[in-house]
């Protein structure tokens, strides 16, 4: 996501932060008709007003962003999981560490999870 840029006159009101995070959100392409992401978007102009600072805008909303991603985590992906789950089992990578091949599938899509997270939080700040 692009960095939003705001100045001091922006903090008109509450409403004028959200309507900017609005717009904002969706020139990224996201579904802002989605009602978490409209809770993230209210949420961080609630918290934004609140502190009245423009260097906490990103860091605010990146942390929104993050949990809103941990929503839609790749573990509660059934047939991703059994997918990999199966195809770790075809190659007996469980035998090395003595794993269970559903042990192993979650970490990786753990893992999987926390890098997506790391690139949006990344291009969130730039």
């Amino acid at each position: 996501m692009k960095p939003l840029k705001l100045k001091y006159e922006d903090f008109k009101s509450k409403d004028h932060i959200t309507q900017l995070l609005m717009g904002h959100t969706a020139e990224q392409g996201e579904d802002i008709n989605n009602p978490d992401l409209i809770d993230v978007i209210e949420n961080t102009a609630n918290e934004v007003w609140e502190a009245m600072t423009v260097d906490m805008v990103e860091g605010i909303m990146g942390q929104r962003m993050a949990e809103l991603a941990a929503k839609k985590s790749r573990v509660n992906d059934d047939g991703l999981r059994k997918s990999l789950t199966n195809l770790l089992n075809q190659h007996s990578v469980e035998t090395k560490s003595d794993t269970s091949d559903k042990v192993l599938a979650n970490f990786m899509l753990r893992c999987l999870d926390a890098w997506e997270t790391g690139v949006r939080e990344r291009e969130f700040q730039r």
